[in-house]
């Protein structure tokens, strides 16, 4: 496990490319039990975003699971669409790509909740 602290937006984002996920996902159906974490944790609002790989997934892409505990306001039409409630919901994702895990990362790295809320509404409809 490796630690650093107070990179640049930059530097959270090339440690993350630089990871041979592949590489990871052999190792971790090596030695069962294992699991490959990549944990930022925002210093002024202690806000996390925990990306872990899914080395079990039923395809040959990449999946991933995301964790946090960033709270969102999801708007939620009811009523056939006549009104609109506002939940709230933690930032949570329980398969993801590659794609939208950079996604998720660069819009927690900028602090882009709106961002986020619509990376959360469009993987809940696709699902």
């Amino acid at each position: 496990m490796e630690r650093f602290s107070n990179l640049e937006i930059a530097e959270v984002l090339t440690k993350f490319e630089s990871i041979s996920w592949r590489r990871q996902r052999v190792l971790q159906l090596q030695l069962e039990g294992l699991s490959t974490m990549f944990k930022v944790i925002h210093p002024t609002s202690n806000e996390f975003l925990t990306i872990t790989l899914n080395a079990y997934a039923k395809t040959e892409d990449f999946e991933f699971k995301v964790e946090s505990n960033i709270t969102l306001i999801i708007p939620q039409r009811e009523l056939f669409g006549l009104m609109t409630r506002k939940n709230k919901a933690l930032f949570a994702i329980k398969q993801s790509t590659l794609e939208q895990i950079k996604t998720s990362l660069i819009a927690f790295l900028n602090q882009d909740r709106v961002a986020l809320e619509d990376i959360f509404t469009q993987v809940k409809q696709a699902h």
